[in-house]
């Protein structure tokens, strides 16, 4: 999953940190989420599919 939302932030041109604060969770949060070293629950991931404009 971590590649997956690396590979939308990337083509996106979206920071990290930008998604954070669209998702409400800290930076750190979701670095850690991205980097594959912490697993979102079912409600975050839904909001970051959301920001991020696609399907989960």
């Amino acid at each position: 999953m971590e590649l997956r939302i690396r590979e939308i932030l990337e083509s996106k041109d979206i920071k990290v940190s930008s998604l954070a604060e669209t998702v409400g969770i800290t930076r750190a949060n979701m670095s850690n989420i991205v980097n594959g070293k912490s697993t979102p629950s079912l409600e975050t991931l839904e909001k970051i599919a959301n920001a991020l404009g696609v399907d989960i």
